[in-house]
C-alpha cells in the first residue's frame, strides 16, 4: 500500500510523515520510508547513488514510458536547464517507487511522491497547460498512490520555516524574494494537483500543520485512516479477518 504526503515546501509534510510512521510502528505495522530515509538519514553521495540505482532499474524496465515522460517534461518549458534536469531526475525516481510491487501488509510512506514531483515541475513550467500535458494520455499507465495526505500550513508559518532552513532545497525558497505572491502561487499549484487526484478518484486526506497540536491530531487522523484502509484491503484479499471495528472517523476520512 502506497501513501504519499504532499504539501508545498515548509508545510511540514516530512514531519507529518515521520509522526504517522511512529504511530503505525507502535501498532506493529510494517513501514517502509524510502524517501525519508534517503533525504533525511543518508549522506549526499550515498543518497545520490541509491536514487540513481532506482532510476536505472526503472529506465531499463520501462524505456518507452521513460522516453514519453522526459519528452513531456521538456514540453512544459522549464525556466532553466537545471530545472529540467531536476524535474527529470526527481520524476523518474518517484516513478520507480510507484512502480514497485505493493503489499497488503506493508505500508510505504513517501514524503515526496507523484504529487510533489508534479508540483516541482509545475512551479518552474512556463507552459500554461503543463499539468494536462503531463497527465493526459498516460494517466491509466501511471500507478497512482493508494492515499494522498495533503499537508497544509499558513503561509506565514511556511515562510518562517523556509527562512529558518540551513540550506535551500526547494525551488520555492529561491523565489521567496517575491514575497507572498510566490507562496500563493505555490499553494494554488498544490490545490490544482489535489483537485486532479480527487477527480481521478484517488483518496485524499487534508490535514493542517501550523503547530504541535495540529501535527499530533493530523497524524492521528492519518494513521487511523491508513489502519482502516489496511483492514479493508486485508479482508478483501482474504489475508485475514478484521480485528475489531474500524473507527468511523477513519472510515470516512478518505472518502
Amino acid at each position: 500500500m502506497l501513501v504519499e504526503f504532499f504539501g508545498i515546501p515548509g508545510s511540514g509534510k516530512s514531519t507529518m510523515s515521520r509522526r504517522v510512521a511512529d504511530i503505525l510502528l507502535a501498532r506493529d505495522i510494517l513501514i517502509d520510508e524510502i524517501t525519508y530515509d534517503l533525504d533525511h538519514v543518508r549522506q549526499g553521495p550515498s543518497r545520490l547513488a541509491s536514487k540513481f540505482a532506482y532510476i536505472l532499474r526503472y529506465v531499463m524496465r520501462h524505456p518507452i514510458l521513460t522516453l514519453s515522460f522526459v519528452k513531456r517534461i521538456s514540453m512544459t518549458k522549464q525556466k532553466k536547464s537545471l530545472d529540467l534536469c531536476k524535474s527529470v531526475f526527481n520524476g523518474l525516481f518517484v516513478a520507480s517507487l510507484a512502480a514497485r510491487r505493493r503489499s497488503v501488509s506493508r505500508i510505504t510512506l513517501l514524503d515526496q511522491g507523484l504529487a510533489q514531483a508534479l508540483w516541482s515541475i509545475g512551479f518552474a513550467a512556463r507552459r500554461e497547460a503543463w499539468l494536462d500535458l503531463l497527465l493526459t494520455g498516460d494517466e491509466r499507465r501511471v500507478r497512482r498512490p493508494d492515499l494522498v495526505v495533503q499537508v497544509r500550513a499558513g503561509l506565514r508559518a511556511v515562510e518562517d520555516r523556509l527562512k529558518a532552513r540551513e540550506r535551500r532545497i526547494s525551488r520555492l525558497e529561491d523565489d521567496l524574494g517575491e514575497g507572498e505572491q510566490a507562496l500563493q502561487r505555490a499553494e494554488g499549484l498544490g490545490e490544482m494537483i489535489i483537485a486532479r487526484f480527487k477527480a481521478a478518484n484517488v483518496p485524499v486526506i487534508t490535514v493542517s500543520n501550523d503547530g504541535a497540536e495540529q501535527l499530533a491530531s493530523g497524524a492521528w487522523l492519518v494513521a487511523q485512516s491508513i489502519i482502516a484502509m489496511l483492514a479493508e484491503r486485508s479482508v478483501a484479499s482474504g489475508a485475514g479477518p478484521r480485528q475489531g471495528r474500524v473507527p468511523a472517523v477513519a472510515r470516512q476520512a478518505y472518502r
